[in-house]
């Protein structure tokens, strides 16, 4: 059966988004049936099912897990790579987008409420400061 093949491979994303919903330490049955539940959440899109591929329903209910997609989609990311990112992405700026980041963030540290205005001519660099 395709599921007793390649349940494994499938399901090894699976434990950490049950993590971050709340389940600490999830067992192997909510494991693949979160797997099988976003499955047939992918499935659904097409009018298929998962029995029309010889799928297993799951056998763990998970309404009380049901997130915004929209939200799900933002909140997975892998922190340490994203570490990695902010520090190259800092290394790159130059004097200006420098200046202005400490800027925001000793405003942001000193709790300062404030409203930051980037402005500047074009190809200075203000897109690249804001993401």
């Amino acid at each position: 059966m395709l599921w007793d093949t390649y349940k494994e491979h499938i399901c090894d994303d699976y434990k950490v988004a049950l993590q971050r919903r709340g389940i600490v330490e999830p067992s192997i049955e909510q494991i693949e049936s979160w797997a099988l539940h976003s499955l047939q959440d992918a499935l659904t899109k097409f009018s298929k099912t998962l029995e029309d591929f010889g799928l297993p329903t799951p056998s763990v209910a998970f309404d009380r897990l049901e997130t915004n997609h929209l939200f799900e989609v933002e909140r997975d990311y892998n922190v340490e790579i994203l570490q990695v990112e902010v520090v190259m992405a800092i290394e790159s700026l130059n004097d200006g987008q420098h200046a202005t980041y400490n800027g925001v963030i000793d405003a942001y540290a000193a709790h300062h409420a404030k409203i930051i205005f980037i402005d500047g001519p074009g190809g200075t660099g203000k897109t690249y400061i804001e993401t």
